[in-house]
């Protein structure tokens, strides 16, 4: 039989040094799946804790310390390339607005090729020390590619325009043009004033999913779900769910029908279409041609949900707020 002590304590200690992003106790576990059924017995696995502090001593070799905060940060100059020696690291803003981005010059040339992007960003495996992951992707008819990565220290417009900044910059360095026909970000407002000053010849478009998403709340918030249930209204909320795609001459019409109706259900729905009113419609905060999507439906894809499965299968990977040095690692893969 052998000996997991040696054998598979080297294997374990192997493993956070290929894959850096998984846990420690993550990776005892699947050493002793493995173990198990390799060997038929878990008789000689010694417990966690008799070796958590060897696995937690590699685990603390393989990167340098992370400071405690972002003014003393310093990138070690592995990381700042790719495997294939390409330069990746493209923005390290300074504090207050400590800004990574992340990009090689072949990925560059991608986002060039491709005229339609999805931005978005995620916060469960944001590093510590930033508040969130960021990246952009471009779309074909075949998938969705992440070809820009981000860490952000907040959600404010002039975080995303030194990113954006540094972006234009560094391709104009490798002579490489960045001009989308289309974006498709979230509905924030931050976000959405970066990328049009960045890109004016964009058109720059909010996600439907986000949309419907955002509707979905204040029925919550308003305590609507019961009446939401019936058929009259369900009808009507099918109907708010659609005005993205009507073409932008008929949204107003459409829209006052569906007041009309809704209220003559229920009063109680004044709030929601007072709501959507001030905020997609009329003087709204939103406007119409950000959220609707008539002009590109045959053109690209309406929402981020294909970046949403890109972050989905990140936070599988990642633990919650994992380290930087093996987030970046793992972005390099």
């Amino acid at each position: 039989m052998k000996s997991w002590r040696y054998t598979n304590r080297t294997s374990a200690n192997g493993q956070i040094v290929e894959k850096s992003t998984t846990p420690v106790t993550q990776a005892y576990n699947e050493q002793v799946k493995k173990f198990r059924r390799e060997n038929g017995s878990a008789a000689t696995i010694p417990i966690f804790d008799t070796i958590k502090s060897s696995l937690y001593t590699t685990r603390a070799m393989i990167h340098p310390k992370l400071p405690k905060s972002l003014s003393s940060l310093i990138i070690p100059p592995h990381m700042t390339r790719t495997s294939l020696e390409e330069n990746f690291l493209f923005c390290n803003n300074p504090a207050p607005y400590s800004v990574l981005g992340f990009s090689s010059p072949t990925a560059l040339q991608i986002l060039s090729d491709n005229p339609h992007w999805n931005a978005d960003g995620t916060f469960r495996t944001s590093p510590k020390l930033f508040y969130q992951s960021y990246s952009i992707h471009t779309w074909d008819e075949f998938s969705m590619k992440s070809v820009v990565y981000a860490e952000l220290p907040n959600k404010e417009e002039v975080s995303y325009q030194v990113l954006l900044n540094a972006l234009t910059t560094y391709a104009q360095q490798n002579n490489i043009s960045l001009k989308p026909q289309s974006v498709l970000i979230d509905f924030e407002m931050a976000a959405l004033n970066s990328f049009s000053k960045t890109f004016p010849t964009a058109v720059i478009k909010g996600c439907q999913f986000h949309f419907a998403q955002n509707i979905w709340k204040k029925v919550k918030k308003y305590n609507l779900v019961q009446l939401a249930k019936e058929e009259e209204t369900r009808r009507e909320l099918a109907n708010i769910l659609a005005l993205p795609l009507l073409p932008p001459s008929r949204i107003d019409e459409a829209f006052s029908n569906i007041v009309e109706n809704i209220s003559n259900i229920s009063p109680r729905f004044l709030k929601l279409t007072d709501y959507i009113l001030k905020t997609y419609v009329e003087n709204p905060r939103f406007e119409v041609d950000f959220w609707n999507h008539f002009d590109l439906i045959s053109v690209r894809p309406r929402t981020n949900n294909h970046v949403a499965g890109y972050h989905a299968q990140l936070n599988s990977q990642c633990e919650t707020h994992p380290n930087l040095w093996p987030w970046i690692n793992y972005i390099k893969e």
